[in-house]
């Protein structure tokens, strides 16, 4: 093809995809959408799931590759989706997602780490080019989208990490290196990858270990330190007529008071799941599911089973200002084991709370 007729070949191109980019963010905004709904409903867990229609500029210099002798229909990424996962396992269900809810191109897509072989490292990530279903695109939202095509790249943070430094944001790294240089890069590249390999190993065994704990917790086999992944099997076993009623029994993903719940348990004196269940009166459960209110939480019921058992002593070696109010629901429940919550009020929280400065509204009894 001619200089010239190339230079016109992407002004074409270029006039056609302006005339379109907004087509085209508003289909990546759609897929985005899709993909986070059913992950969710699926419970598979994710870092981020994001969307973009590309750049102008950044169109026009891949139109104006030689690979490319007519840019509309050979440029695949004008929506492009990126799913981002915490590890390798977590990617390739996300990718076998991705791969049953579009209509996937074979051709113009790949695993890049496929490509590499055996005895090379670098670049890794699922690479699709896909259209909406044709039962999808019936529907009138999604009418326009017919025949669209859109790219969706699937990653580890750990491939995501090393693709913004060597392959998408055109850093330093990039261009005809020295020898030694290039070495060292691809060795990363080798580190980066067994990285991303024990990580997902550890998120097996942390799997392996939570459905361990499942079965003890239902068999009574108790003998298990605290930690935050076999306090919420346990208490998942342990509780099902609070969950029923809405208590929620898990973690958030950086939720501090999973691990200030632990040291909360270890200065009581509770080291095992034995000694926790030791504590639990027969029909808390039970208790718990009748006065469930919205927000009621394991932080916040481990420390009800540790002031019915002892409320003097949790005040002295435990409570050390975290939090200053007893939710509603709390008061009922800790009054129906006996408890005088105005006398702990009087005793502990209302005299330190005006020694000390107030923690922040979120530090609750639970």
């Amino acid at each position: 093809m001619g200089t010239q007729r190339k230079v016109d070949k992407v002004e074409e191109a270029v006039t056609w995809y302006a005339s379109r980019r907004s087509l085209y963010d508003a289909l990546a905004s759609k897929v985005e959408e899709i993909i986070k709904e059913v992950l969710d409903a699926e419970g598979i867990e994710y870092h981020s799931v994001s969307s973009r229609a590309k750049d102008l500029e950044k169109f026009r210099a891949k139109a104006a590759r030689e690979q490319y002798a007519n840019p509309i229909a050979e440029i695949k990424d004008m929506a492009g989706i990126r799913a981002i996962a915490y590890v390798a396992s977590e990617a390739r269900r996300i990718a076998d997602l991705v791969a049953n809810l579009f209509v996937i191109d074979p051709k113009h897509s790949a695993d890049k780490g496929q490509i590499l072989g055996v005895d090379r490292v670098g670049y890794r990530s699922i690479h699709y080019v896909a259209k909406l279903p044709p039962q999808r695109c019936k529907l009138p939202e999604y009418r326009r989208f017919s025949k669209l095509e859109f790219e969706i790249q699937v990653r580890t943070i750990l491939q995501h990490a090393w693709a913004e430094i060597e392959h998408d944001r055109n850093y330093k790294f990039t261009g005809i290196l020295p020898d030694e240089i290039q070495r060292r890069f691809a060795v990363l590249a080798g580190v980066l990858e067994l990285a991303d390999g024990e990580f997902d190993q550890i998120a097996a065994s942390i799997d392996t270990y939570a459905r361990t704990v499942a079965t003890q917790a239902t068999t009574g086999a108790l003998d298990i330190p605290v930690n935050t992944t076999s306090l919420r099997e346990y208490m998942s076993k342990r509780f099902t007529q609070a969950v029923a009623a809405g208590t929620k029994t898990v973690f958030g993903h950086g939720d501090e008071s999973a691990s200030q719940i632990v040291q909360e348990l270890h200065d009581f004196g509770i080291s095992k799941l034995s000694e926790l269940d030791s504590l639990i009166p027969d029909d808390l459960d039970e208790r718990v599911a009748k006065v469930a209110e919205k927000g009621a939480n394991l932080v916040g019921l481990l420390r009800y089973v540790m002031i019915i058992h002892d409320a003097p002593r949790y005040f002295r070696t435990t409570w050390k200002g975290r939090w200053w109010v007893f939710s509603p629901s709390g008061r009922t429940l800790l009054e129906s084991y006996g408890v005088n919550v105005e006398a702990l009020y009087k005793k502990y929280l209302q005299p330190n709370r005006t020694t000390k400065k107030s923690p922040p509204a979120k530090k609750r009894g639970g």
